[in-house]
């Protein structure tokens, strides 16, 4: 047996109860269904596309200027965070933090060996109170 839902789409009738439509699934096929209507939307009037971008564009580029990117740890995570109270120590300590990288190039491989070799207990015994890792 068909019979239709409440959109008009036919639906075939299942004695159980798989018909049944759970909120997920109205919420998933609602989506789908807009966004397929805006893509044919889209398709068929692509200068009111365009124009509808470059109005929404205009829109918001005041505020967007106005954002900042601040990438200093201690300033993103709350104050009371014990990482960000050593990261206070570390900047009033040594001016500020990041990370030290040593590279070693041009040179025989056996020869890098040895120089990490040799670096490798200078740089541990640096005066650092955290160490993460040396490679």
């Amino acid at each position: 047996m068909k019979s239709t839902d409440e959109n008009g789409r036919s639906r075939q009738e299942c004695p159980s109860d798989a018909w049944i439509i759970y909120p997920q699934e109205r919420m998933t096929r609602w989506i789908d269904d807009k966004l397929g209507r805006m893509g044919v939307l889209s398709y068929r009037h692509p200068l009111l596309l365009l124009l509808t971008v470059a109005a929404l564009t205009s829109i918001s580029f005041p505020g967007a200027w106005l954002l900042r990117l601040d990438t200093d740890l201690a300033r993103l995570l709350p104050q009371s965070f014990e990482s960000v109270q050593y990261l206070k120590i570390l900047k009033e300590r040594y001016g500020g933090e990041g990370y030290l990288v040593v590279v070693g190039h041009d040179a025989e491989p056996d020869a890098l060996k040895r120089f990490a070799d040799e670096i490798a207990p200078k740089l541990a015994a640096l005066p650092v109170e955290n160490k993460t890792k040396i490679v």
